[in-house]
């Protein structure tokens, strides 16, 4: 859902990541801007998620 600034309004989810994986995030987010990570993870979910049909491409 939008919120009246265009922006898309953003909910926190604890997820579990497997070490490989969040070793790699760790490093990059480290070279990153506050939020980099947030907006990876949910670009990565939207991407499958319209890939799959579970979304309508933007």
């Amino acid at each position: 859902m939008a919120e009246p600034s265009g922006k898309l309004k953003k909910s926190m989810k604890g997820i579990y990541i497997e070490e490989d994986v969040l070793e790699v995030y760790e490093k990059l987010s480290d070279e990153n801007s506050r939020g980099w990570g947030s907006q990876l993870v949910s670009d990565l979910l939207r991407a499958t998620f319209e890939k799959h049909g579970y979304l309508p491409k933007r």
